[in-house]
């Protein structure tokens, strides 16, 4: 049974619970200054005795995270198989004691559904024979967290391992997707067990594969809270062979550590630096350590190498794309969400980066796909997880990075210019001497920085998962696309144009992984040369980079003069890596695990 689990920590600092000067002068005389005992109390409800889809381990988890929370300090409630009336009843008890201060943590494990961008907790004897059922049969997570709020205490843990798999999906009026995304307000932190619209893995053992990571990095003393979770995101996805991808989002507002056993003095904090409410009080309400502590869990812990990605960067939202019959009438609906994150280049100009996961898909395309060319060999290709730019390189990031337009734009009347305009008319060299300019200002290295997309990342991506000549089915139709509309692919349709000219990124509809513009607009620019395909016989190609050298480099995509069988993902083309191509060619970045 797979298994989704997302984990929503929301810090609100609470002010010092010791006197300011008193404990600055104790600090001066050499003495440390020891924290209140702080209340801690938990609320771990397992639901897993299910009429549909029953459970193997929400009992497990719940009654392991339990005992872990024990020996953390907590006064734990733990449930069992409860009906909503039940649900209910705990919950205001919960509210009920967090309201004397200290810390609250709810866990959750069992089924969880969403409807309408709302997420619910399913009972044990829900009765769910459609969609609106839910509302009235499950428990709104909203009742959770609105008891945390009127609380008004230190700091609350929201930890939902909820199963991915709606068992009650016959009765929706479309395929459930888990759980729907956490925003996250300002001192909020969420981590989910996996990237959103992706599955969790329910472990061999007792426990699901993250929660079982997450105990063992909840047992590690002197870990501070963010550090739990990119320990327990690095073993996953190591666990998992990059399958699941724990991901998180938002940024805690002071340092926390919830395992103080054996860890240095906890409260040698920069009171001083931060102000009475500041990282002091944080020490006092949720056993923080301060600047000098993290300082000293710094070393008593090595620095874990992960992908280098901010995690207050991380996020996720919604998007819309579409799909066509195969006389091209096109039917939009809104899909996601997307993780992604943003990558500040300054000057309020951003790089949006979303999550790919890796799989397995046929590279080239079947004889039997209309208009194809010989050189598109079918072959099964196996790609890892890796980020790509939603959108490609636009005039405003090359200036933020390059100072300046190419001298092409420059000094041309004829070119389209503007800040979200794709940057075109570059050499394949160009597009390298930009991004080893970004890496170089965000201090990256080869191995973690930002890249052109392999030839095989880029159609894999292209195709968004499907199978089809096009990512929205077995034609394209104009306004789909930035491409040549007066052009019809198989039974697709034609439309007339004024004049083909490039857009702003971003002007049409996203592909079903959530990129833009992949297709038409501006042909983009891959790392390798351009050489012919293995065949299918050779068996799974597993990232592969193309030949050492060549002639010419990829330029994958179409353009928004080109005809529509020359925008389909499968299409390739070449040009020389000294040329100057016309205005029409371009690059996106990525960026690999």
């Amino acid at each position: 049974m797979n298994r989704k689990l997302i984990l929503a920590v929301t810090l609100i600092l609470a002010v010092c619970l010791f006197e300011p000067s008193l404990s600055t002068a104790r600090r001066q005389r050499g003495q440390s200054v020891q924290p209140k005992a702080i209340r801690r109390t938990a609320l771990v409800i397992g639901n897993s005795k299910y009429e549909q889809g029953s459970l193997r381990n929400p009992g497990n988890d719940a009654r392991a995270m339990g005992n872990t929370l024990k020996d953390l300090g907590f006064d734990v409630t733990l449930q069992f198989n409860l009906n909503l009336r039940q649900m209910d009843e705990a919950v205001r008890g919960f509210g009920k004691k967090i309201k004397d201060g200290g810390v609250g943590l709810f866990y959750f494990a069992g089924h969880g559904v969403q409807v309408d961008g709302v997420n619910y907790l399913a009972p044990v004897g829900a009765r769910v024979e459609k969609e609106q059922d839910v509302k009235f049969e499950m428990l709104d997570i909203g009742k959770v967290t609105a008891e945390m709020e009127a609380a008004k205490n230190g700091l609350n843990i929201l930890i939902l391992d909820a199963c991915r798999n709606n068992p009650f999906v016959r009765a929706f009026r479309s395929p459930s997707s888990g759980l729907a995304p956490v925003n996250a307000p300002s001192g909020t932190y969420i981590a989910f067990a996996t990237a959103p619209g992706t599955t969790a893995s329910d472990g061999e053992g007792e426990n699901g594969l993250y929660t079982q990571e997450l105990l063992a990095n909840l047992k590690q003393p002197g870990l501070r809270l963010e550090d739990v979770f990119i320990r327990t995101r690095v073993s996953v996805k190591k666990k998992s062979n990059d399958i699941q991808v724990p991901w998180e989002n938002g940024a805690l507002e002071g340092v926390v550590i919830l395992n103080l056993k054996g860890a240095a003095d906890s409260t040698v904090a920069a009171a001083g630096a931060a102000g009475a409410a500041g990282a002091a009080g944080a020490a006092g309400a949720a056993g923080a350590a301060g600047a000098a502590g993290a300082a000293e869990g710094a070393k008593q812990f090595p620095k874990i190498r992960y992908s280098g990605i901010p995690l207050s960067a991380l996020r996720s939202r919604k998007f819309t794309t579409a799909s066509v019959d195969e006389k091209g009438q096109v039917t939009k609906r809104e899909s996601g969400p997307s993780p992604y994150y943003l990558e500040d280049l300054g000057g309020g100009v951003k790089l949006e980066m979303v999550y790919i996961r890796g799989g397995i898909f046929q590279m080239g395309s079947p004889r039997t796909e209309p208009e194809r060319d010989e050189d598109e060999i079918q072959h099964p290709v196996r790609v890892s997880s890796f980020w790509m730019g939603r959108y490609e390189v636009t005039q405003a990031q090359w200036i933020a990075v390059m100072g300046r337009l190419p001298e092409c734009l420059a000094v041309s009347d004829n070119l389209d210019r503007g800040d979200d305009i794709p940057l075109t008319c570059i050499r394949w060299a160009e597009a390298q001497e930009f991004i080893a300019k970004l890496n170089e200002l965000l201090k990256l290295d080869k191995q973690r920085g930002y890249s052109l997309p392999r030839e095989a990342e880029w159609e894999y991506a292209a195709r968004g998962g499907t199978t089809t000549p096009f990512p929205y089915g077995e034609t394209i139709a104009p306004g789909l696309e930035n491409y040549n509309w007066e052009t019809a692919y198989a039974k697709g349709p034609t439309q007339a144009r004024e004049r083909e000219y490039l857009v702003k990124v971003g002007s049409f509809v996203a592909n079903p992984f959530g990129l833009y513009d992949m297709l038409g607009n501006a042909s983009e620019w891959c790392e390798d040369w351009l050489d012919e395909y293995p065949t299918a016989s050779k068996g799974e190609q597993v990232d592969p980079t193309g030949p050492a050298e060549g002639y010419r480099h990829i330029v994958r995509g179409g353009d928004y003069g080109s005809s529509a069988s020359r925008c389909r993902p499968a299409s390739r083309a070449g040009i020389l890596p000294a040329f100057r191509p016309s205005i029409s060619v371009g690059f996106r970045l990525v960026r690999r695990q």
